[in-house]
């Protein structure tokens, strides 16, 4: 059974933390004369009589070891080295055949290897042993979301069982998933207590261990909240409004999630108000990384058109090549969202509109503001989110710092109001 130690040294082989930096600042001095589009981040020259110089101490070390080889043998340096490099993983793992691919975003691994992958992440035991299951809370078209109960503390936990369809064909999604949230602990993030690998539960006969599937799925235990932000705004809109300090309390927590997501170097691709949830104590979580992905610098672009069309941004509409700032247009039509309850263009979809029309609308006519009135502060912010330039929008962090996010809601006073309307 995998050891906690070697989960941890696989998550660190498969995103490695040093993409994006490990302190609070994203870009350090060093990454200003970096190249915009470099593929590897490690600078090296030859020297005619040090030889290589400038690669990182392992590297360093392999290369010295393939010299005396070489004496031996004659063979050629660069490819066992370039191969090398590429598969990097601790001895461990190596043993248990895991294949560490290069670049998560781009080259998903192969399914079979991604399973293996998602077994050697997981806790030892079925989650029915350690959880009494509930209820259905949510679910979607990648899984089914359960509220369960610890059995040694009974505390609330909600389980994310993978759907068992999508395990067999696409792993990396769930991979993906696992590993964003193995990755990002954040206040503003919602944290991930376990996983376990099982069969799936069969939901049509009240939730008992049914084993008719094959296929064993990943179980993601996660904490548990209440609600989701699309629940809170289905109950308050259209008879009322969210108020605007409530509505910018909201967006502050989100931002500062998002910021800590950027400043790790993941890009979500699909925040929406189903995405951000929601505590009876007033806690703001973002949520559902399955179609998140790493970025290794600040500026690299990625071509996948992927999300929900009404809050995707035009670059991505269009499908033109995209970088982290496509989440700040998507936090705009968020925005929107708690203002004027729901996205633009949502009436065109419920009205049975062609999703490639509203999205060639968008193009055409980007939204850029909600419709209800709004303080001039407040504008700023959707100034400095929903630019069709993408290099014009401004970062997580500059939008905190204006003024429009300085004086917001407290966390005590959204929470008596998130309970005032869900009746807690």
């Amino acid at each position: 059974m995998p050891t906690k130690a070697l989960r941890n040294r696989l998550v660190g082989a498969l995103w490695p933390q040093s993409l994006a930096g490990r302190g609070s600042r994203f870009l350090t001095p060093d990454d200003i004369g970096r190249p915009s589009k470099a593929v590897r981040t490690v600078h090296c020259v030859w020297h005619k009589t040090q030889g290589l110089l400038g690669l990182p101490k392992p590297w360093m070390d392999r290369w010295n070891l393939l010299q005396q080889e070489q004496q031996k043998n004659n063979e050629n340096l660069f490819g066992p080295i370039h191969n090398e490099s590429k598969n990097s993983i601790s001895y461990r793992a190596k043993r248990k055949s895991i294949y560490v691919y290069p670049d998560l975003k781009k080259c998903p691994p192969d399914p079979q290897q991604a399973r293996k992958a998602l077994e050697v992440l997981s806790e030892p035991g079925e989650p029915v042993s350690k959880y009494e299951i509930q209820e259905i809370i949510g679910g979607g078209g990648y899984g089914t979301v359960f509220s369960a109960k610890e059995r040694d503390n009974g505390k609330d936990v909600a389980i994310k069982q993978c759907d068992p369809h999508y395990v067999s064909k696409l792993p990396s999604l769930f991979l993906n998933e696992l590993l964003a949230l193995r990755i990002c602990k954040h206040p503003n993030v919602v944290s991930l207590i376990a996983c376990h690998m099982a069969f799936p539960i069969d939901e049509d006969s009240k939730l008992s261990n049914n084993l008719s599937i094959s296929v064993r799925v990943p179980f993601l235990v996660m904490e548990y909240m209440e609600t989701s932000l699309y629940n809170l705004l289905n109950l308050v809109y259209p008879a009322n409004s969210l108020p605007e300090k409530m509505a910018t309390f909201v967006m502050r927590e989100v931002l500062t999630g998002m910021a800590f997501l950027h400043q790790k170097g993941v890009v979500h691709r699909d925040l929406k108000s189903d995405n951000i949830l929601l505590s009876r104590n007033g806690k703001v979580k973002i949520a559902d990384f399955g179609l998140s992905c790493r970025f290794a610098y600040r500026d690299e672009e990625f071509e996948s058109t992927i999300g929900t069309c009404l809050w995707m941004s035009p670059e991505m509409i269009q499908c033109k090549p995209y970088t982290f700032r496509a989440d700040i247009w998507s936090l705009g039509i968020l925005f929107i969202e708690l203002i004027d309850g729901e996205p633009p263009y949502m009436d065109l979809l419920n009205g049975g509109e062609a999703k490639d029309a509203i999205m060639k609308l968008i193009i055409v006519h980007p939204p850029v503001r909600p419709k209800r009135e709004i303080s001039p502060e407040l504008e700023d912010v959707f100034r400095a989110t929903l630019r069709y330039r993408s290099e014009r929008r401004l970062s997580c962090t500059s939008i905190l710092m204006m003024p429009a996010l300085q004086n917001v809601s407290s966390m005590d006073r959204f929470a008596s109001y998130v309970s005032s309307v869900l009746k807690f």
